[in-house]
């Protein structure tokens, strides 16, 4: 059983050293899709961002090897900060980022369930978390 559990580990750790490696490879693509709406696409989900006058909103943050580029991709769509990140799931390719992008002061959002989930994922750290969230309804005002 130790010998099982041990490959196992092992795996696992090989997967996240080539996706930490393949991070660098990947290039940040930027879709307009209005006057103030990008989406941005990088390896995994894709991320939504408004930018305007009351800041910066982001929707998911990929993977955490990919914060740095797509922290440098929204600097240079707006020079406002980023107020909030909404996790529309649980997934990492939507909540690995997380702990990256709360470091700038960012306040996370998500439902109920995807804190649950992020706090019940090992590899997430505690910054990871959201610390608004909801059951069934939320209303953001932000940049008309």
């Amino acid at each position: 059983m130790k010998t099982l559990k041990a490959i196992f580990s092992l795996i696992v750790f090989s997967f996240s050293l080539i996706a930490c490696a393949q991070a660098k490879d990947v290039i940040i693509k930027t879709t307009k899709l209005s006057d103030n709406i990008y989406m941005l696409e990088g390896r995994g989900g894709n991320i939504g961002v408004s930018v305007g006058e009351d800041g910066v909103i982001m929707i998911d943050s990929q993977f955490a090897p990919l914060s740095d580029k797509i922290i440098a991709t929204i600097k240079k769509l707006s020079d406002k900060d980023i107020k909030f990140l909404v996790n529309t799931h649980h997934h990492g390719d939507h909540t690995g980022g997380n702990g990256n992008i709360s470091k700038l002061g960012t306040q996370i959002i998500a439902h109920d369930n995807v804190r649950k989930w992020v706090k019940a994922n090992a590899k997430q750290s505690d910054k990871s978390l959201p610390i608004i969230t909801f059951n069934d309804k939320l209303s953001i005002h932000i940049n008309g």
